[in-house]
């Protein structure tokens, strides 16, 4: 049964793009492929280990970048959304309360 716990649909949900999600993903992989390469290649673990640590701390980085890229982002659209007709038409029309109390003040 599909769901939308994935992690593709979660960085759509929080308002990456199509292409920065598969941008973001492929990133992820080619570090972790990097890392790998480098275990193999220097046969050293501490350069492995300061390799990984670095890459790592990139995508921390982007991480955090990335959020605070995307809080802006909604930020910017719940300023510029319209009202909805509901919260219009409430501020056009008394309240029913305010009604009730002007209509008692008259008739006294």
């Amino acid at each position: 049964m599909p769901d939308r716990g994935h992690i593709h649909h979660r960085l759509l949900d929080m308002g990456l793009g199509h292409r920065g999600t598969v941008l973001t993903l492929y990133g992820v992989g080619g570090l972790f492929a990097l890392a790998a390469f480098a275990l193999v290649l220097f046969k050293n673990v501490w350069l492995a280990a300061l390799l990984i640590g670095i890459l790592a701390a990139m995508l921390a980085t982007y991480i955090v970048l990335l959020y605070v890229r995307i809080r802006r982002v909604r930020q910017q659209s719940a300023a510029k959304k319209p009202a909805s007709p509901v919260e219009v038409e409430s501020e056009r029309r008394p309240a029913a309360n305010g009604l009730a109390a002007s209509s008692a003040r008259r008739s006294l």
